[in-house]
């Protein structure tokens, strides 16, 4: 189907571009589209195209257009009963799942290596993000000990 070879997909194959110049700009809705339309004509060309989406995660970026893509679809009855939209679902519920287990980690590694940080998880857009903060705990414990320290040497030297 010619529509969806026109898809953006591999670099190469399309005419050749200036370096200067930017590629197409994909937008969630643009998949949401592409979905309905080819599932009113024929299941196998949606499994094509999620098929087509999920091989190329450069173009079409998990984040930006494939996660709020399969959001709108799943309010979709027709949508929410095609295998294709389930798969790219399931891509998409693996992609934020691997985004929680990296924070994870990074923050069990600031805890263990007593880092001066405060973590907070923004739970704003998708994948959520950690946002680490320098605190002072370790500075003013060393202010304090100097100061104690100085203390110190003056009651000694009286």
């Amino acid at each position: 189907m010619a529509l969806l070879d026109a898809l953006p997909a591999d670099p190469s194959r399309g005419p050749a571009r200036p370096a200067w110049e930017r590629g197409p700009t994909l937008e969630a809705s643009i998949i949401v589209d592409l979905f309905n339309a080819l599932g009113r004509i024929e299941r196998a060309r949606v499994a094509r195209a999620a098929d087509h989406v999920l091989a190329w995660p450069k173009i079409y970026a998990m984040d930006t257009v494939l996660v709020p893509a399969s959001r709108s679809l799943m309010g979709s009855a027709m949508m929410q009963a095609s295998p294709a939209a389930r798969r790219l679902q399931t891509a998409c519920l693996d992609h934020l799942r691997a985004a929680v287990q990296h924070r994870t980690h990074v923050k069990g590694a600031i805890k263990s290596a007593n880092c001066d940080l405060n973590l907070v998880t923004e739970r704003r857009g998708s994948p959520h993000s950690l946002i680490c903060t320098k605190n002072q705990p370790s500075y003013e414990r060393r202010v304090k000990q100097r100061q104690d320290d100085l203390a110190y040497i003056q009651h000694l030297q009286g």
